[in-house]
């Protein structure tokens, strides 16, 4: 598997490094592609906002941030999804959207269900929070 740190990263404005040359050393982004608008707030310093796909991916963001010299959420506002207990615990608390897993766990199963019948099944909206805390 290929490190996370020698990921070719491309800017807006063509020019190409790796992770480890734009200086982050966040092993938690090797969970998905998170390194990529981490290091792009990193290096861009007008941008202003990240929204991780987790807490726990938001949690490493503000980790990087502090480490990289950017205050939370005076210059850079962070935000997750899950409302975990490293939303509440992170420092500054992670503001977050809170999705009702128990209502996802029951569609889930009756689409299931309906989906082995054979039956065709609408997309369905779940309702979302959002919970604002003190990262932006």
């Amino acid at each position: 598997m290929r490190s996370w740190k020698n990921v070719p990263l491309t800017s807006a404005a063509g020019s190409s490094e790796t992770a480890s040359q734009a200086g982050v050393s966040a092993p938690w982004a090797t969970v998905s592609g998170a390194a990529y608008p981490l290091i792009f707030v990193l290096t861009h310093p007008g941008l202003t906002a990240v929204f991780a796909a987790s807490d726990l991916l938001a949690s490493g963001a503000l980790v990087e941030l502090r480490r990289a010299g950017r205050r939370v959420p005076e210059e850079v506002a962070v935000g997750g999804f899950d409302d975990s207990r490293i939303a509440r615990e992170s420092d500054p608390p992670l503001t977050t959207i809170r999705q009702p897993l128990e209502l996802v766990a029951r569609e889930m199963i009756e689409v299931l269900l309906h989906r082995i019948e054979g039956d065709d099944v609408a997309p369905r909206i779940l309702p979302t929070e959002l919970v604002v805390r003190a990262s932006g």
